[in-house]
């Protein structure tokens, strides 16, 4: 299943919400959270609406794989890999920080939802955030650190069935890449805010970048 969060109806929201549609395929149904002032804007598309009615709430739930993405995200089609390759882990973003990592930015990003699930349960958000879990993308991936620790002090192997699963930030910038270079990512995020000289090699192997939106990236804080 995917999921976009955006409150604000744009008009470029549609198209790219059809792009990732069809890199993904038909057996990924889209949940769209949006505000109660924009429903009725994308409602109007017809398009969208074709894609919508192609899966049933019987597709969406229970889905154990969902993708996350905003608005200044982009899946690029020329990928060799696909969203499924990346299947074995709980959480995959793209890498904040290489040597010393610090998660993954949850702006397109994978997860499994039983995991999900498991952190929720164990843990509160206020209760137990602290100043390094600013966001919810890094206040997840902590908690899962804190699992796998937890598992691998009890022998438990990271690939183990039920075992917590994090890849490494040189796996992570395969999947999506922000500000960690790497030349042939399956998706990028917050392109607007890339060196100009990254630019070039982002046109030739990911064009459809320029739908994103730039104003969802200019409302993020740095971080």
């Amino acid at each position: 299943m995917q999921i976009i969060f955006e409150s604000r109806y744009r008009s470029s929201i549609i198209p790219l919400i059809l792009h990732f549609g069809s890199v993904l395929g038909y057996s990924w149904p889209i949940v769209i959270y949006t505000s109660a002032e924009s429903k009725f804007q994308f409602s109007t598309s017809s398009a969208l609406g074709r894609y919508l009615k192609r899966g049933s709430v019987q597709d969406v739930a229970p889905a154990e794989h969902i993708l996350i993405f905003q608005s200044d995200s982009m899946l690029c089609a020329n990928a060799a890999r696909s969203v499924e390759d990346y299947f074995e882990y709980d959480f995959v973003g793209a890498p904040i920080g290489l040597e010393k990592p610090k998660g993954y930015s949850g702006g397109l990003s994978l997860r499994k939802r039983s995991s999900a699930l498991r952190v929720i349960e164990d843990w509160d958000w206020q209760d137990s955030k602290n100043k390094d879990d600013r966001f919810e993308d890094q206040w997840f991936y902590n908690r899962f650190k804190e699992l796998q620790e937890d598992e691998a002090r009890q022998g438990i192997d990271p690939e183990a069935e039920g075992a917590i699963n994090l890849p490494t930030a040189e796996v992570a910038r395969t999947f999506s890449v922000e500000n960690i270079d790497y030349p042939s990512p399956l998706g990028v995020h917050q392109v607007h805010r890339w060196p100009k000289d990254k630019m070039a090699p982002l046109e030739e192997w990911c064009p459809e970048y320029k739908l994103c939106n730039e104003d969802q990236v200019k409302a993020v804080p740095e971080g």
